[in-house]
């Protein structure tokens, strides 16, 4: 039946969850009440509140922060392409206005619309799904019209369109090799949609639907 979100305890949950969005901005509920950190805390689709008593009111968790400290950072890498955390001095006897400069130089240094991710250097995890026959015909983002038998198609919102990219079976081990020829209306954990005989390389019928994979970029568009 889900999980209860309330005011108790002097714990006001149901209070700040409604102060803060609700269901729209946070999501359900997702768990129980548990003590993290040394605070009370709930998750709920899209946050981890923590209530903080010194102030009376809900916080969010730097979960991100957390996963660092639990010795995440190389999973954060390559599963969420997350960079590992500034080192502790970085902001060390500054004035405010000079961090704000340093944090506005780290976003300069890759601006918008410029990011080329490095073969051997950029893979990740996530699922790959097949898209087939209602297709078949269809012009792809490259202008080619979609053949669901050939094996070296597939779509991708991850990587540039022209990559071509080795995509593994976590459980199976088969690999295939494939360029990015399409994109989707699909999020992660979904990383690549691939033609049907794209998919049954990974060792799986059509019927498997969705698969876990890792998928690593061997060469971009023209390399």
């Amino acid at each position: 039946m889900g999980y209860a979100i309330a005011d108790q305890g002097g714990v006001l949950f149901w209070s700040e969850f409604r102060r803060l969005g609700g269901v729209a901005r946070l999501g359900y509920p997702s768990s129980r009440r548990f003590v993290w950190g040394g605070f009370v805390t709930q998750l709920t689709q899209k946050a981890v509140l923590q209530w903080r008593p010194e102030l009376r009111r809900v916080c969010f968790a730097n979960v991100f922060d957390d996963l660092s400290q639990a010795g995440k950072d190389p999973w954060l890498a390559a599963a969420r392409s997350t960079p590992a955390p500034l080192p502790p001095d970085f902001d060390r006897g500054k004035a405010w206005p000079q961090v704000m400069d340093g944090r506005l130089a780290l976003l300069k240094a890759r601006p918008a619309g410029t990011w080329r991710p490095a073969p051997g250097a950029y893979a990740m995890t996530g699922q790959a799904s097949w898209y087939g026959p209602d297709f078949v015909g269809k012009p792809m983002a490259s202008g080619a019209p979609f053949d669901t038998s050939d094996p070296s198609t597939c779509a991708s919102n991850a990587y540039p369109l022209g990559s071509r990219l080795r995509v593994t079976s976590l459980a199976a081990g088969a690999s295939v090799e494939v360029v990015v020829r399409n994109t989707g209306p699909f999020a992660y954990p979904r990383v690549v949609d691939l033609s049907s005989a794209a998919f049954q390389k990974l060792g799986y019928p059509e019927a498997k639907g969705v698969v876990p994979v890792r998928v690593e970029l061997l060469a971009t568009a023209g390399g």
